[in-house]
């Protein structure tokens, strides 16, 4: 029988430029060979991402111009480490004074068109809304919960976003592999959830009073 990773190496010949993940190891590959991602090099991509967040965050404290490029860095970054398939969409959900408070909209994201609100409870994301805690699914086929916005999606993780005890939005991020994610994604996602919870003006998008704290530094060149 043919192994992991001759099978790995045969489905990358046929030109998905996929990443696969076999075990605790990640393969990349690029039209060739398979290269194998080790947990360090993941790590520190993810270290650099969160120092980049940490940069946003000083330059601004409105919620939707930071998540939008929070969004497009994780989405490429994603793709830069892993191969073109690592995700096929990644975006935030968030609370919106503009509907009931049990429901999120649709935020910055990058990727197909998606639903345009989840209830509190529905789907992967309503159901970190309304738990608080991370949702991890392997096989999104075997989730009866899950809400499909792109077929091409095979696995997802969910962070909810929680500003002094209350879920403000939801990271979301989908892969068009199975077991696309693991401990040291929800660990790494969960820490950027943390710095955009503390340092962003969520009453901003999240209530309906809300009053400017004061410009913050501004960004050296244009733009």
């Amino acid at each position: 029988p043919k192994s992991p990773l001759t099978t790995v190496a045969a489905t990358a010949a046929a030109g998905l430029g996929a990443g696969f993940l076999i075990g605790a190891a990640f393969f990349r590959s690029d039209g060739g060979i398979p290269k194998k991602i080790t947990s360090s090099q993941v790590e520190a991509a993810y270290k650099k991402v969160k120092e980049r967040v940490e940069e946003y965050v000083a330059l601004s404290e409105d919620p939707l111009t930071v998540l939008a490029n929070t969004s497009a860095l994780i989405y490429t970054q994603l793709k830069d480490l892993r191969g073109s398939r690592a995700t096929n969409w990644c975006g935030f959900y968030l609370v919106r004074p503009t509907e009931a408070k049990d429901a999120l909209i649709l935020g910055p994201f990058n990727g197909n068109p998606a639903v345009v609100r989840i209830e509190f409870g529905k789907g992967v994301c309503g159901t970190a809304a309304l738990s608080g805690e991370t949702q991890v699914v392997d096989d999104v086929h075997k989730c009866p919960n899950h809400i499909t916005c792109d077929s091409a999606s095979q696995s997802e993780i969910v962070v909810p976003i929680k500003v002094d005890g209350k879920v403000v939005g939801v990271l979301d991020i989908d892969c068009p592999v199975i077991k696309g994610f693991n401990d040291i994604d929800k660990k790494y996602l969960e820490e950027i959830c943390e710095t955009l919870a503390s340092g962003l003006a969520w009453k901003s998008v999240c209530e309906v009073e809300y009053k400017p704290k004061g410009p913050k530094k501004a960004c050296a060149g244009g733009g």
